[in-house]
């Protein structure tokens, strides 16, 4: 649809997308089906992501954008060739919720999801607990 597009791909840890995903409206409660929709959801991702130019992409963590905002925001700027402005910093980052499947799932809930998004926790770079 749009051949000259430039994606950037922000991604967070798994676990902690299934724990946001269980209080939404329009998502299941139950963990265990949240993180299943969100496995199919990457699957389908890193199908499409095979098809792309490796140079139309770019791909960063949540928690590598909150801990390093400028470097990371930098690289956002360079790859879609737009000139860096300190005000790209005075978004507030610190509403993220890192780590909040810890503190949202219970441990038989926690030990589903992982064992669900195993693949696909260890290809994002997270590790299981």
């Amino acid at each position: 649809m749009i051949p000259n597009a430039r994606l950037v791909h922000i991604y967070r840890d798994p676990r902690d997308v299934v724990s946001s995903y269980t209080k939404q409206t329009w998502m299941p409660s139950d963990p265990v089906q949240s993180a299943i929709i969100y496995r199919d959801l990457l699957n389908r991702w890193w199908k499409v992501r095979e098809s792309l130019p490796e140079d139309t992409y770019f791909e960063i963590s949540l928690e590598h954008l909150i801990s390093e905002p400028q470097n990371v925001l930098k690289g956002v700027c360079q790859f879609w060739e737009v000139p860096w402005s300190n005000k790209l910093l005075d978004v507030p980052l610190e509403r993220s919720h890192s780590g909040r499947w810890k503190r949202d799932l219970t441990r038989k809930q926690q030990n589903e999801v992982q064992e669900v998004l195993k693949d696909h926790i260890s290809k994002l770079g997270y590790m299981e607990r």
